[in-house]
């Protein structure tokens, strides 16, 4: 008897490769994200799954909704993937970032808790929580330091991800993202992703930044030995196969680059 995993996001970039990655292991997919914006393309259909996913329109805001919606459907695993994810948004506009990425994730772990509190989450928050840290690389013994909006709301949803599980016991774990890149990314406001665009365009990329405009961290990387130890996972690919897998999914999809210019 197959599985059936909520997936929260899941018109985003990384949820739409977890959320392949789901239905080829057996599992039946549910995915939960606010109603489109516009005629933007979401990542599963640019992986063709959409077909394959259920779709629920809600706003993760809304806490009556996200209660019915995991009620209704009944989840065995639930992946929180949906978030604000720009730190320069954040930094203009703070409160949408605040809403969505900390009561957003609260919302949903009681949801979860008041469903079934044995149902295993995994919530995704982000090595900016780490804030600015004088020892490098990240640990997960660092202390949570967050300073700018972006930061602090992820490091706000770890803990509350983190007082579920020490008060109600519930199976939570915490993964915090860092750069993540590959095929299906639509944020051209991303580096790798604007830098591919671009070169397909045939015209210059547009740098966010030099890395020391203020309101972000100038320094950071992991240390991915706990990960390692604990589930056995190693990195498969290197960063310069990396970068030519998804140069050449981009290549492959010019519908994905062609919104660029639309959006």
């Amino acid at each position: 008897m197959s599985t059936t995993a909520l997936v929260t996001g899941s018109r985003g970039f990384a949820a739409g490769w977890l959320s392949r990655a789901l239905l080829e292991s057996g599992h039946q997919v549910i995915g939960l994200d606010r109603p489109p914006v516009g005629s933007r393309v979401s990542s599963l259909a640019l992986l063709g799954i959409e077909d394959q996913v259920q779709e629920l329109q809600v706003d993760l805001c809304d806490f009556d909704g996200v209660k019915s919606a995991l009620l209704q459907h009944e989840p065995d695993l639930v992946f929180h993937l949906a978030a604000q994810t720009q730190v320069g948004e954040a930094n203009v506009s703070p409160l949408p970032t605040f809403e969505v990425n900390v009561a957003g994730t609260w919302n949903l772990l009681e949801s979860v808790r008041l469903l079934d509190s044995e149902i295993p989450t995994v919530v995704a928050s982000s090595d900016k929580a780490y804030g600015e840290q004088e020892d490098l690389p990240y640990r997960e013994s660092a202390p949570l330091l967050a300073s700018y909006p972006y930061d602090a709301s992820k490091a706000a949803a770890d803990l509350i991800a983190r007082s579920y599980w020490a008060t109600y016991g519930m199976p939570i774990a915490v993964t915090r993202f860092a750069n993540i890149y590959g095929g299906g990314d639509l944020n051209f406001a991303r580096l790798i992703p604007e830098t591919i665009g671009a070169v397909l365009s045939g015209r210059p990329p547009v740098l966010r930044s030099d890395g020391s405009p203020a309101g972000e961290i100038d320094r950071q990387y992991l240390d991915s030995a706990k990960i390692a130890e604990v589930c056995g996972w190693q990195a498969e690919v290197e960063l310069r196969d990396g970068l030519e897998l998804t140069y050449s999914w981009y290549s492959d999809h010019p519908e994905a680059v062609a919104r660029e210019s639309v959006d």
